[in-house]
């Protein structure tokens, strides 16, 4: 007999097993705020854990074939799919099917529900705001004066969460649920309030806060915004300074306080020498420097600093490519997105930059000859021009010709807009007729430029349209940093100005604080921002119904009042008389139109008067 055999000769063997696998643990969660929800860019992740090895694992997740990868460290028994979702993804609870089976090849059931009731809704739909209304509470819903309430209504399409309004600039009352809300403002009595939003006034330094009055800088110069935040030219830090609007949040994107140089780098490693003028595209910074000669170019997002145009230390006019370009202490800088606009200040001149290729040409203005003369390109002269802001078609300049001139930017053909050149001064007016002192900073909102008064203190309005001069914040020649509306508010040497909506913000130099300036003008603006449960979010700014509410805020005056008689002997004479049967004229005139006027008897019996023409300004009663 042979002998009995139980091992193979190869170590070969076979395990039995009948057992199909099973899923202990299925979760699915969103990597939106709300797991349960996802929107457009969120990722869907199916996580899911069995009872032993499963090598292959078929997902289908969210209409999708997706590939589950090993999380056990090659154990297979732990796995996750992960689906980004985007606008082919179906709207709804989001399904899915894993199909499994073991080595042995026994194919556990397939599983198409969580093991812990997890669940995600897809939604990529944004809500629209279906109806958008505005009204005050005035007799005549479409106007409102100080302490009456202006309310937005407005309706959603879909159910949206704790939607956020701002009317003239300052966050209203919002009450609502689902797709119903309304939002309330009070009217205030100002055109112009002024409050201090970082710095702490008098007190120069470097210190980054989250409370913006804890924060410290030195001698800031101008200033910029991309509507979130605000960006400051620190100039006595050698800094850019970034303040969150929303909490006033200071901190340092670039540069380090107290070192001065040229070094390109990243956030703190940069090194910038007299940062002057500052702008944005919404993604960049551009930098002009005043003392390297240079403009600079800073990634918003990272931090890191390139020098676009200029060679560090050395002045010039030359037109060029980049590095080969020269400028002469450059302070002010705009851009319309696709060029920059520089006030090369000591060339007397305004310079473009093409940000794309780097190139530079000068549009107006001459290279070492300063005067006050309005012409077209270099015939034109300027004298040390510093702020400049543009509205897309033209440029506007200021300096120390005490006025502010305009520059059209296909032509390049140059006028002055307001003030006189050569005669300084503070008196509102039109055109010439208004003086300026050492202007400065400049901004525009495409219909009014706003323009800090550096020598006088004050803040002052231009209508671009007519030329109007308005002083809107600061008492010409008083110094101070008061907080306050109009007039009351005090300013020392304010420089920089930016525009967000109904809101100015200003630096005020030798305060060493960034002020706020709330603006009423003189129709109500708002802006709601709201988002469904999933997040997708949306913006408004405008009434559906074509609905508005004008603010005014001024009594109206009588410039004219006359009395005439129609006595022949007396007519034309200051002193006139009337006998019997003669009439008497009453000619009145308003600042601006009326609904009703009257005049009274001295016993409490009023007489109204009859309207001349349409203007309702003119009125008259025999």
């Amino acid at each position: 007999d042979g002998v009995s055999v139980s091992n193979t000769t190869n170590n070969s063997k076979i395990t039995f097993d009948t057992t199909p696998p099973t899923l202990s643990s299925v979760t699915l969660a969103s990597s939106n705020a709300a797991t349960n929800r996802a929107k457009s860019g969120d990722t869907l992740t199916l996580a899911f854990t069995s009872s032993e090895a499963i090598p292959a694992p078929t997902v289908t997740l969210a209409e999708s074939a997706v590939t589950a990868t090993d999380t056990s460290s090659g154990a297979q028994t732990s796995w996750q799919a992960v689906h980004t979702v985007d606008s082919n993804t179906p709207n709804n609870t989001v399904a899915f099917s894993i199909s499994f089976a073991d080595a042995a090849g026994n194919a556990g059931t397939a599983v198409t529900t969580t093991t812990n009731q997890s669940f995600v809704n897809v939604d990529t739909t944004t809500p629209t705001l279906t109806l958008v209304k505005l009204k005050s509470n005035n007799l005549d819903t479409t106007l409102a004066k100080a302490t009456e309430t202006v309310t937005l209504e407005f309706t959603s399409s879909e159910s949206v969460e704790n939607p956020s309004v701002q009317i003239n600039g300052v966050d209203a009352t919002v009450t609502g649920f689902g797709t119903s809300w309304e939002a309330t403002y009070p009217v205030p009595d100002y055109r112009a309030k002024v409050s201090t939003l970082a710095g702490t006034t008098g007190t120069s330094g470097s210190t980054d806060s989250s409370m913006g009055t804890s924060a410290k800088l030195n001698n800031p110069y101008s200033i910029t915004t991309d509507g979130t935040s605000l960006y400051v030219a620190d100039f006595g830090n050698h800094t850019i300074r970034k303040i969150v609007i929303s909490s006033g949040s200071v901190t340092t994107l670039a540069g380090t306080a107290g070192s001065s140089g040229a070094t390109d780098g990243t956030g703190t490693a940069a090194r910038f020498n007299g940062p002057t003028g500052i702008t944005t595209d919404g993604t960049n910074l551009y930098v002009a420097e005043v003392y390297n000669h240079t403009i600079r170019k800073i990634v918003i997002s990272s931090g890191v600093v390139t020098t676009l145009v200029g060679t560090v230390g050395t002045s010039g006019s030359t037109d060029g490519t980049g590095t080969t370009a020269r400028f002469y202490k450059p302070v002010g800088l705009t851009t319309d997105g696709t060029n920059l606009y520089v006030a090369d200040t000591y060339n007397h001149t305004i310079r473009k930059i093409v940000i794309s290729s780097r190139v530079v040409t000068t549009l107006a203005g001459t290279a070492g000859t300063s005067g006050t003369t309005d012409d077209t390109g270099t015939a034109a002269k300027f004298k040390n021009p510093e702020g400049i802001t543009t509205d897309g078609t033209n440029l506007y300049v200021a300096g120390s010709n005490h006025t502010i001139r305009k520059v059209v930017i296909s032509s390049g053909v140059v006028t002055t807009l307001a003030g006189t050149a050569g005669s300084p001064g503070s008196a509102d007016g039109t055109g010439t007729a208004a003086k300026f002192y050492y202007p400065t900073g400049l901004t525009t909102d495409g219909t009014d430029l706003y323009v800090s008064g550096y020598s006088m203190h004050t803040i002052r309005k231009v209508v671009i349209s007519s030329g109007v001069v308005t002083t809107l914040a600061g008492m010409a020649g008083t110094n101070g940093s008061t907080d306050g509306t109009g007039t009351a508010a005090k300013f020392y040497l304010p420089i920089g100005t930016t525009i967000d909506g109904s809101n100015l913000y200003v630096v005020d130099r030798y305060n060493h604080t960034i002020r706020k300036i709330n603006l009423v003008g003189d129709t109500v603006n708002f802006r709601v921002d709201f988002a469904d449960a999933a997040g997708n979010s949306g913006t408004v700014d405008s009434t559906t119904d074509s609905s508005r509410v004008a603010v005014d805020l001024e009594a109206p005056t009588l410039t004219k009042v006359e009395v005439s008689s129609s006595n022949t002997n007396t007519q034309g004479q200051t002193d006139q008389l009337a006998k019997a049967g003669e009439s008497i004229t009453l000619t009145v005139e308003s600042s601006e139109a009326l609904k009703s006027l009257s005049v009274g008897d001295g016993q409490g019996n009023p007489t109204p008067l009859n309207p001349v023409g349409d203007s309702g300004r003119e009125w008259t009663l025999s």
